[in-house]
């Protein structure tokens, strides 16, 4: 955008010349929104802190589901290696993930000045409802899983969310919007795509359409 190539209205906000209008620039910014279910760790009991935490997970498929194995569950314990979180000790998570969410986010210009000023961008969590209903199931069934037997020997019982959001999907709704997270895997805002989408910005090799000998070739380009 900075360059001249995107939406016209924001390039001329900021009196940037409009070498090419592309208004799918800065659009389609997804990310896994991550909700999180905290307990207390039984005393004695010590959680792995590293990317070792990572290496068991539960992958499951929502109903109905848009694709499946839609949602992963892990525990965090010590250290969110996803969030970069230091956890309050005694506790550990788990953490619940949407793997693709059917909402998307956009990325805008706030200055026209490369150097000094980000640009402004927003996931727009839970706009879409489906990715809501998703992630309310999801957490529901962190809830449960922390309750059986698999967690007898660690677990000390569940202090968020309470029994009295999880009473009904409005208070989890609200829950979900005040404490969501993220998994830091961001792509989008360059969609690739065939010339009848008006909001692709390149082709299937990269290609920026409408100019010769340009390409994006990193995480933008990712449906």
């Amino acid at each position: 955008m900075l360059s001249g190539v995107g939406p016209k209205d924001q390039l001329e906000e900021f009196g940037i010349p409009v070498l090419q209008e592309q208004p799918g620039v800065g659009q389609n910014l997804f990310n896994h929104p991550m909700g999180s279910v905290t307990f207390k760790v039984k005393d004695g009991i010590e959680l792995a802190s590293d990317s070792g935490a990572l290496r068991f997970g539960l992958r499951n498929t929502s109903a109905p589901p848009p694709q499946p194995k839609d949602v992963m569950l892990h525990s965090m314990g010590v250290f969110n290696v996803m969030t970069r979180e230091v956890l309050p000790e005694g506790t550990a998570r788990i953490a619940c993930a949407l793997e693709l969410p059917e909402g998307s986010g956009w990325l805008r210009l706030a200055s026209a000045d490369p150097t000094t000023v980000q640009p402004s961008f927003n996931y727009r969590y839970f706009h879409n409802d489906n990715d809501l209903r998703r992630m309310r199931g999801a957490v529901r069934l962190a809830c449960w899983l922390l309750e059986s037997d698999a967690y007898n020997d660690v677990s000390d019982g569940r202090t968020d969310p309470t029994g009295e959001v999880l009473a009904s999907d409005e208070n989890l709704d609200r829950w979900l919007r005040q404490t969501v997270g993220t998994s830091h895997n961001v792509p989008g805002t360059c969609k690739i795509g065939p010339h009848s989408d008006p909001m692709a910005v390149v082709d299937q090799q990269c290609r920026v359409r409408g100019f010769t000998g340009l390409w994006v070739a990193d995480s933008s380009v990712m449906p």
